[in-house]
């Protein structure tokens, strides 16, 4: 392949152990590549495409097809995953239907017990609470057709009972039930760091973001990010040779931005790309932050670089500080609005950047402390163990990520009291096999108990089940009706009844 010059500001100034990085990489490169220079942050030996378009879709070119081992259909996956294909299909099923998100998902695997009896019952248990959003289950020819598609391109999916999945990323709310993944998968068990900030950063933040990336990688910290624009693309760069993830908004076959494809071909290579949408999605809004809650989820730390004060950081600073991340900040200029978000988290309590060595330190240190906390109550620990201040200004700050907790007093609202008992009035209440009488009333008395304590701040639904003193299984069926019928939101593992005083 013909060689391009490669635009980004070189960072050997930053890496001692260049030359040795250099000689590694160059001696495992294929045969028919080569590196421009001599400086190992250039790895620019793919060609770039031409396009007018932002978004590219690899589907149809075979040539960066290096990785597939075997032609895959249905007969060659069932092969190549044994026993485990047919848990795959039943979790592609479900994650892929209509309406279902991962907060539902996980609902009815704790009320049905499991991936292939929540597959079994689920339309029929939909049907019986009258549900106004419309539930369709993927079907098993949509499901292999997903499945062969991604592993002709290299690529594999992973399930969460698979024990390749990350296991820190299990501790998160709405964890994904599947990734899909292309790349080398003992990444995830490796000390890792979040890295994000400014799409549109200055010279002097995307040197800082590749300077402390070499340094996390000359001590075997693997780099995290969004094969975004800006700060991610001089992390994920400045850590081709150390180790980086990417986990990115669209399908695994995906890449936007336009520009960024090299750097995709290479991290697909070298390093382990990461997704929850399924193949051939093309990425969209929504999907950004939704992405950005993997990147903070996947790492015990997050550093932001940059970021204004609308920048989709703060977002993956919110996210990461309700999973329970130590959350860094380099504090920039007071007259550079791209500072103004990450100055205000310094000002409110995040732990400011005076010290590399310091910083790896107390990073490597959060990785092991990872290992040996416990998991199910980390992110609520950790959230009321920061300052007020912090907590409070990165929920101002990202006003499409709203604070919500339960109101303990009454309404003292009539009509508002006159509107929920309505409200109780029209829910449906599923007849199913799976209650008997007793907890079918128990049922509706937990519903009626939500909407009475309910409002539109946001609480977590294990807040919730603590709060009610009842069974979790009765308790997410409640909040499934709930939800379904349009009466609260669940985003996040937070629960809202935006819709209940309308």
């Amino acid at each position: 392949m013909r060689s391009m010059k490669h635009h980004h500001p070189c960072v050997c100034a930053f890496n001692k152990n260049a030359e040795n990085l250099q000689k590694n990489f160059v001696a495992n490169l294929p045969s028919n590549l080569e590196v421009l220079d001599s400086c190992p942050c250039n790895l620019s030996f793919l060609d770039k495409e031409k396009s007018s378009n932002n978004f590219i879709n690899f589907t149809d070119q075979s040539s960066i097809n290096q990785n597939k081992n075997i032609e895959p259909n249905r007969e060659n996956s069932l092969a190549i995953n044994g026993d485990n294909y047919f848990e795959i299909v039943n979790y592609m099923r479900l994650i892929r239907a209509t309406n279902i998100g991962p907060s539902l998902f996980w609902r009815l695997i704790e009320i049905f017990g499991d991936v292939s009896t929540a597959v079994e019952e689920a339309v029929d248990f939909f049907k019986s609470i009258n549900s106004k959003k419309k539930i369709k289950l993927a079907t098993i020819s949509e499901v292999e057709d997903e499945i062969e598609k991604t592993q002709k391109f290299g690529a594999e999916i992973i399930i969460a009972s698979d024990p390749r999945y990350p296991q820190i990323l299990k501790t998160i709310y709405d964890s994904p039930p599947l990734l899909t993944v292309k790349g080398d998968l003992s990444f995830f068990n490796k000390p890792a760091v979040a890295i994000v900030g400014a799409r549109n950063c200055s010279f002097s933040a995307s040197n800082i973001a590749k300077k402390i990336a070499v340094e996390f990688g000359q001590n075997s910290i693997i780099t995290i990010s969004g094969l975004a624009r800006g700060i991610d693309c001089a992390v994920h760069e400045a850590s081709i040779l150390s180790g980086t993830i990417a986990v990115i908004a669209g399908g695994i076959d995906s890449i936007y931005p336009q520009e960024n494809k090299r750097l995709y071909q290479q991290i697909s290579q070298y390093g382990l790309l990461v997704t929850e949408m399924p193949f051939g999605s093309p990425p969209k809004s929504n999907y950004f932050i939704k992405r950005n809650r993997i990147i903070s989820g996947l790492a015990p730390s997050l550093i932001v670089v940059e970021a204004s004060l609308k920048s989709g950081s703060l977002a993956t600073s919110r996210f990461a500080l309700e999973q329970g991340r130590e959350i860094y900040a380099c504090a920039g200029s007071p007259f550079d609005p791209r500072s103004a978000g990450v100055n205000k988290l310094v000002k409110d309590g995040a732990r400011i950047i005076t010290d590399l060595d310091e910083l790896i330190s107390e990073v490597a240190q959060n990785n092991r402390n990872m290992l040996t906390q416990n998991s199910e109550n980390l992110s609520m620990n950790f959230l009321n163990s920061q300052s007020p201040k912090i907590v409070n200004s990165i929920k101002q700050i990202t006003p499409d990520i709203q604070d919500r907790n339960i109101q303990d007093q009454d309404f003292q609202n009539q009509n508002i009291q006159d509107q929920n008992e309505q409200v109780k009035k029209n829910i449906p209440i599923a007849k199913s096999s799976q209650f008997n009488q007793i907890e079918d009333k128990e049922l509706q008395q937990i519903i009626e108990i939500i909407i009475s304590k309910i409002n539109n701040q946001a609480i977590s639904i294990d807040e919730i089940i603590e709060y009610v003193q009842k069974p979790a299984k009765l308790i997410n069926v409640a909040l499934m009706h709930l939800e379904l019928n349009g009466q609260i939101s669940i985003n996040h593992g937070r629960v809202s009844g935006d819709n209940l005083l309308i």
